[in-house]
């Protein structure tokens, strides 16, 4: 804008120059040759020219000024909306945290819940498994115990079927003790049946008899074990403990198949 101003200093002091030539009587003619060839126009060309020029550059510019604008106007409705919408995505991510937050609270009072379930089944099947130990131990030892008396039962009734002599008392005197001293026994044995075997028990063999003159064998004693009783009791004893048996390996084998499936 200076320059613009100086080229019209320089303007208006040609015009005075041209009044004044005028004023001293120059002719038309000649002021206007040398008003073709005077510098001034030259300059006042150049002035307007300038002036035209800056007129255009003023448009472009405003035009670029306007486009600007028009961005700055776009891109702050486009950030506005997108702060609008972040604000509203902010506010669904807040609800949803608490929301898990609240759920992941809930989700750790159930995991310790189930571990102390998990606990408590690993102690009540640890407890299980020691009970059923216990029990199978006791159950091979009753078996044992079973088998044993069975067997001694059978040994006896033989061996007293087979021998009514002194050696038959001694062996029935200590298979009688052997009985009493059984919990099995003495359990199924009634009052009766427990005095015939500590009769038995407490039986003493004959006294050993002189010898005849002639130097024959003395004749052993012989006893009449049957009509005592005591075989018979024996093998009653015997049936007893076989069917006991028996059963006890039954419940067992139920015993094992429940506790597999639990």
């Amino acid at each position: 804008m200076k320059c613009l101003r100086s080229w019209l200093v320089l303007a208006l002091l040609g015009s005075s120059t041209a009044a004044k030539l005028s004023l001293r009587g120059t002719s038309q003619a000649s002021l206007a040759r040398e008003a073709d060839d005077h510098p001034i126009k030259r300059v006042i060309g150049l002035v307007q020219e300038l002036a035209a020029k800056s007129v255009e550059e003023g448009k472009e510019e405003q035009k670029t000024y306007d486009k600007f604008v028009n961005w700055c106007e776009k891109t702050n409705r486009q950030l506005k909306k997108a702060l609008v919408s972040e604000k509203e995505m902010i506010e669904k991510t807040s609800t949803k945290i608490e929301s898990q937050t609240i759920e992941k609270e809930g989700l750790a009072k159930k995991i310790k819940t189930v571990e102390s379930e998990i606990a408590s089944l690993e102690d009540a099947a640890k407890e299980a498994a020691d009970d059923r130990a216990e029990h199978v131990a006791r159950f091979n030892k009753t078996v044992e115990d079973f088998k044993t008396t069975v067997s001694s039962l059978g040994e006896a009734i033989e061996a007293l079927q087979g021998s009514q002599t002194d050696a038959a008392v001694g062996l029935m005197k200590k298979t009688a003790a052997q009985l009493l001293q059984l919990p099995l026994v003495l359990v199924g044995l009634s009052s009766e049946q427990e005095a015939l075997l500590v009769s038995a028990a407490e039986e003493e063999p004959a006294a050993e008899a002189e010898s005849p003159l002639d130097g024959a064998a003395p004749e052993e004693k012989k006893y009449d074990f049957k009509s005592g009783g005591v075989i018979d009791l024996l093998k009653k004893l015997k049936m007893d403990f076989e069917d006991q048996l028996h059963k006890a390996e039954m419940e067992e084998s139920s015993a094992t198949q429940e506790y597999d499936l639990s």
